[in-house]
């Protein structure tokens, strides 16, 4: 997380603004309670109407700062996280262009797509959240708490005893719910890997008549991930029902006890009750704004160390240095004992040797899958061998620039293209 984390930076200072932004619109919306209270206690039982007007007046006015304050701060969180999608995908796509042919293989076009997709977009919607509620949420709980406890601390008593409860059943789910969004973004490039193959191969399988048989590949891949999104929903749909079900009894121990108050204290405390149930209210939904913060912050984890995985992958860097001349009696191409297989499969090429003399051609005849293709990838420098070494002009293969290694090639590719404008 810690380098997706540092896309932040850049717009730190915006980001900084929301957030102080929504912690101010908590003071205002905090207040409105608390004035409720003192006009219902106060100002109606002495019947007067010119504080209840102020103090109105007052609630209104907390009520338009509020509003404005949650506007300002949820645009700049809007662009903060507009600006981080845009670098992250634009970093991630270049090094996808950098990336080695083995590692590309490795991790897979459609996983490469689900990434610049899918999970950056999971990671920019919970900056999103953290920046619109990461401060507010926490402030709104913090204060509620501190005013509860002033109203009257035995009510606060029930609170702070269902609190623990709230965050125990976030910890549970939020901890067993990770390794089910790693599991379901691998099922889902799965996917998008049977649409990518299919849409490439769409005349070969129409040729061999085999769409029944891609549709039963893609079913048994849309199965498996619809399994998992139903195991992930299943369990995080749990932590609303819960949390609700904590929450109303809280709320019902809340009434029991201030009816009894407002029996023995009196008409006064009618005002108190009815501020503490507001606040009661606002802080149990708060906490459970939080709890989606850590539900969305598991799928977020997941995502980022996806992507991490991409952006930390070391790519070989193209010193520059000088083009060594090769004498005529250097040979130009040499294959010393070269081996290579494709990860940890069975070899593509074995023990090949041939030597390339200046100004000779060769021709390389076989079969499909005899290992053609590989020859001339290892040739470009697009992989490395397992065993041996390539020459060229003298110089051993990892030695030579990729700059300086491409120039020396002209390739022919075996599918035809059409480029627009004009070859000059």
């Amino acid at each position: 997380m810690r380098t997706v984390i540092k896309y932040v930076k850049p717009y730190l200072f915006t980001a900084l603004f929301a957030l102080i932004i929504k912690a101010v619109s908590v003071f205002s919306e905090l207040a409105i309670p608390k004035m409720l209270a003192i006009i219902i206690d106060e100002n109606v039982p002495k019947g007067d109407m010119e504080a209840v007007l102020q103090n109105g007046a007052l609630m209104l006015l907390f009520a338009v700062l509020t509003f404005l304050f949650n506007v300002i701060g949820n645009r700049a969180s809007a662009h903060v996280t507009g600006w981080i999608a845009r670098d992250l995908r634009s970093d991630l796509f270049k090094k996808t262009l950098s990336l080695e042919a083995c590692d590309t293989d490795r991790i897979g076009l459609s996983s490469l797509t689900s990434r610049l997709t899918a999970d950056s977009y999971n990671i920019t919607n919970f900056f999103a959240r953290i920046i619109r509620l990461g401060m507010k949420a926490p402030l709104m709980l913090i204060g509620g708490i501190i005013i509860t406890l002033t109203i009257d601390y035995r009510l606060a008593l029930i609170l702070i005893a269902v609190l623990p409860l709230v965050a125990l059943t976030v910890y549970i789910i939020t901890s067993r719910s990770v390794p089910i969004y790693n599991s379901q973004q691998q099922r889902q490039d799965e996917i998008v890997s049977r649409i990518d193959e299919t849409a490439s191969g769409i005349r070969v399988i129409k040729a061999l008549s085999k769409e029944n048989y891609e549709k039963r590949k893609f079913s048994a891949s849309a199965k498996a991930l619809s399994d998992k999104e139903i195991e992930a929903g299943r369990l995080t749909s749990l932590t609303k029902p819960i949390n609700d079900f904590i929450f109303y009894m809280g709320l019902c121990l809340v009434i029991v006890v201030g009816a009894y108050m407002a029996k023995t204290d009196g008409e006064a405390a009618s005002g108190k009750l009815l501020a503490f149930m507001t606040y009661f209210t606002v802080i149990l939904n708060n906490m459970i704004m939080m709890t989606r913060i850590f539900v969305q912050a598991s799928r977020a984890m997941a995502s980022a160390s996806r992507i991490e995985e991409v952006l930390l992958i070391p790519t070989e860097k193209s010193e520059p240095c000088e083009l060594l001349k090769c004498s005529e009696s250097d040979s130009y191409i040499v294959f010393d004992d070269v081996t290579f297989s494709y990860g940890s499969g069975k070899p593509a090429l074995e023990n090949i040797s041939f030597t390339l003399e200046r100004g000779e051609v060769l021709g390389i005849i076989g079969a499909t899958g005899s290992g053609k293709t590989t020859l001339i990838s290892l040739l470009l420098g697009l992989y490395k061998p397992t065993s041996g070494n390539i020459y060229i002009g003298g110089r051993e293969i990892g030695e030579i620039p990729r700059e300086e290694l491409y120039s020396i090639f002209g390739v022919a590719l075996q599918n035809d293209f059409i480029f627009s404008g004009t070859l000059k």
